[in-house]
């Protein structure tokens, strides 16, 4: 605590990305703190967030080391409407778990694992959204207007989602989520209906982080129009 609020001593204001952590802040004494969600999330720059529906009927599965047995039920539901996966790994030992647990994903899925942003930058180009366990993998799809489901193994995703007025289904890692609950969160996925809320959300903590940005002296491209 003192820590931080030595660091919070040296500017106007700092950033949260979730409401728990602006409490945590809040609670530890520290008043000089925004909650403005995650910068990830703003990254596409435009002023307002819609719903991208493209035609592809390629999804990625953002994998996590754990939830393995979870993400088989997914890609099953996947396949069933006929969508094709494309598994995107964070760390090495995500991607060699799912493989190891299912050896059929050697003529399955495709996957991707690299210290690049070029190809998932390609990824949310060209497939339809994302699901799964990577927090930054499925907020990098949704900032560009493409649908993207949560699951959380820990509090901030859980926080984040509800900030943003998104579906989540929580699981520490091992445990089994019920098939229905990972059946619904695909159909989440492919509902318009979903995202519903998230207009009016991202609006609102965008408009939160241009006053963060602007209370510090910070420059920054989230004006009215993106191109200035």
């Amino acid at each position: 605590v003192e820590l931080l609020q030595q660091i919070h001593n040296q500017c106007e204001e700092s950033s949260a990305r979730d409401p728990q952590t602006w409490e945590m802040l809040r609670d530890a004494g520290i008043s000089n703190v925004r909650m403005t969600g995650c910068p990830t999330m703003f990254r596409s720059l435009k002023p307002e967030w819609e719903l991208i529906t493209k035609p592809s009927d390629q999804i990625v599965v953002t994998a996590r080391k754990g939830q393995d047995r979870n993400i088989a039920v997914i890609l099953r539901e996947l396949r069933r409407h006929g969508k094709e996966a494309i598994i995107a790994a964070q760390k090495d030992h995500d991607l060699y778990c799912a493989r190891r647990r299912f050896p059929w994903l050697e003529a399955g899925p495709a996957s991707l694992y690299e210290f690049s942003i070029k190809p998932y930058q390609a990824l949310v180009d060209y497939a339809y959204g994302a699901i799964g366990w990577r927090l930054h993998g499925n907020m990098f799809h949704l900032a560009h207007g493409n649908p993207a489901v949560f699951f959380a193994n820990c509090s901030r995703v859980r926080s984040f989602t509800e900030a943003f007025g998104l579906p989540c289904i929580y699981a520490e890692d091992g445990e089994r989520i019920a098939d229905a609950d990972l059946v619904r969160a695909v159909e989440h996925l492919l509902a318009a209906d979903t995202f519903s809320r998230l207009p009016e959300r991202y609006a609102h903590y965008r408009a939160e982080m241009v006053r963060f940005l602007e209370r510090n002296g910070l420059p920054h491209r989230l004006t009215a129009d993106p191109a200035l």
